[in-house]
């Protein structure tokens, strides 16, 4: 069973004049391609209010990190006095320069109770350990304070080896460092793939929860640009979640945001000059690099901090992800795969039984009118009128009576030359020779655990296939499985079924009609002048259940819906 608790996301629920906050704690990155700069600019792309507390201030470029200056005391309380007036949903923790910093933000996420996001930052993009050699063992300590009370930790594999102790080498270790993670505290681990070189065009993070596992799984993109990604998706997710998405809706939207980012990067220019004010030489560590020409303000020429100079070019140099707002691209959208935590299940055995083959398409001609009936007594009714696409949803029969409705209506679609999705029963579905079947998510749980392979026989069978969804972690667990169509709901509140769901409207509704490289399928609360509005939208179908077969006259109702759809 799904935990309905657990994927319910409400983005309306905030949706008061107020502006959703987030408490970030991070170091400032001079170069601005990492830490606070992006928190604040990945925060404000998603139209949420960055509550900022530094916690150190950093010297670093892409090259080197060449000074760290943790905040004092004094000035990290007063900031955390300064931002108290304010309610934030959530709080995001990067790069903690001390354990006494580490010990105030937890009495600070135990005094709000708020949902507390880290990405447990130990060393910048460079390479370079932020923390410096006698202080590795501090390092370790801020994030295991941290790890206890975090509802999500989000190390990549460097960070998460150097919490767990052990090397990350195979799929085997992610799973197992992960729940290594979650013994040590963490509510739930995400780890991120973006250092594992499993497969060259693939990019997969691994979430682990206690009640769900999954993959999430996009083709790796081919940039350099990757400075501040783990800023960047520890600060997606806590947007996220501060719009009102459950944690694992945030997951997907902030791999959605990141792959969006990705793709929009770019360099900066560089240069192959250094300026800086020569009589300031606070940077002591650095003085081999240091030219006293005693003209103020001048240029410096050719600092050997390089370790390929004859490879450095006054071109671009590597410029940071960039999340420019909420994604709505459609290859931002991940695949996930609900795996079972097997010892056994190499992730390589995994990845080559996956699906390749999309299933086949509904051709060219919209779904349109799409109503749900319980019995083939209906398609006798609606058939004639003009209605080519219809789904029998029976769930009151069993064996044998089951099977002849079942047979009966394929028989009458195959005569009206009508599309037929069987709901659920997939197996009779193939024997009788059906159009397509419709799967709902927990249908789909049930499918993966069935030693048959229903989705592998559905494809050989060449039926089509259309899966519900509410959500963006449903949406990205239907497109792994590359359907015919995707129905999403409820656009409206529905008496026809008990969902735990909040309606989505039209703007939702828009958004994946945008966002999706599928036919989508509008269902929930429908009615003639609701459907009119969503045929605006470029639907391909819109499904119907009780206005249709709880009408007063279901014909005339019928006819007047496909009028205003056609």
């Amino acid at each position: 069973m799904i935990s309905h608790e657990a994927i319910v996301s409400d983005p309306k629920s905030l949706d008061s004049g107020i502006k959703p906050a987030v408490l970030t704690f991070s170091g400032s990155d001079s170069a601005g391609l990492a830490g606070m700069q992006m928190d604040l600019k990945v925060q404000h792309a998603l139209q949420v209010h960055c509550l900022s507390v530094l916690t150190a201030v950093t010297a670093q470029n892409n090259q080197q990190v060449l000074a760290v200056n943790a905040v004092e005391k004094a000035m990290f309380d007063a900031q955390i006095q300064a931002v108290s007036v304010f309610r934030p949903n959530v709080i995001k923790t990067g790069f903690i320069a001390s354990e006494a910093q580490a010990k105030q933000i937890t009495a600070v996420r135990r005094g709000l109770g708020i949902p507390l996001i880290c990405d447990p930052v130990g060393a910048a993009t460079s390479g370079t350990e932020l923390h410096d050699q006698q202080n590795i063992e501090s390092h370790r300590n801020i994030n295991r304070l941290l790890l206890t009370h975090c509802t999500l930790i989000t190390p990549n594999i460097p960070e998460a080896q150097a919490l767990v102790g052990f090397d990350i080498e195979t799929d085997r270790d992610i799973i197992k460092a992960a729940k290594t993670l979650f013994e040590m505290g963490a509510q739930t681990v995400l780890i991120k793939g973006g250092h594992w070189q499993y497969a060259d065009h693939i990019s997969q993070d691994y979430f682990y929860s206690p009640e769900e596992q999954f993959w999430l799984q996009n083709e790796r993109i081919n940039t350099p640009h990757t400075r501040g990604t783990g800023c960047a998706l520890a600060s997606a997710i806590a947007s996220a979640i501060a719009l009102g998405y459950c944690l694992k809706d945030a997951i997907v939207i902030g791999k959605m945001a990141i792959t969006q980012g990705l793709f929009n990067a770019k360099g900066l220019l560089a240069s192959n000059v250094r300026y800086q004010d020569t009589h300031d030489k606070q940077i002591s560590n650095y003085e081999d690099n240091y030219e006293d020409t005693h003209n103020k303000g001048s240029q410096v020429k050719q600092v050997s901090n390089y370790e390929d100079e004859d490879n450095y070019e006054d071109t671009h140099d590597k410029g940071g992800v960039e999340i420019r707002c909420f994604p709505a691209s459609p290859r931002s959208l991940p695949r996930l795969y609900n795996e079972p935590l097997m010892e056994t299940n190499a992730l390589s055995f995994l990845v080559s039984q996956r699906q390749q083959k999309s299933f086949p398409s509904i051709g060219d001609e919209p779904l349109g009118l799409y109503p749900v009936v319980d019995r083939a007594l209906w398609l006798e009714t609606l058939l004639p009128l003009g209605v080519s696409t219809i789904q029998l949803r029976v769930k009151d029969l069993t064996g044998q009576p089951l099977e002849e409705e079942i047979k009966r209506a394929v028989e009458i679609a195959k005569h009206f030359k009508c599309r037929l999705f069987i709901n659920d029963y997939w197996q009779l579905a193939i024997k009788h020779g059906a159009y397509g079947v419709h799967l709902g998510q927990e249908d789909l749980v049930a499918a993966a655990q069935d030693e048959s392979n229903p989705i592998n026989q559905l494809l050989e069978a060449g039926l089509r296939l259309g899966i519900s969804t509410h959500c963006h972690y449903e949406v990205a667990r239907a497109h792994a499985l590359k359907p015919s169509y995707i129905a999403y709901g409820p656009v409206f509140a529905t008496q026809s079924k008990d969902m735990p769901w909040i309606p989505q409207g039209l703007t939702e509704l828009a958004y994946w009609q945008q966002l999706l490289d599928y036919p989508v399928v509008a269902i929930g609360g429908i009615d003639l002048d609701r459907a009119k509005s969503i045929h605006v939208l470029g639907v391909s179908g819109i499904a119907m259940i009780s206005y249709i077969t709880q009408a007063a006259n279901p014909i005339k109702v019928t006819q007047s819906l496909l009028r205003a759809l056609s």
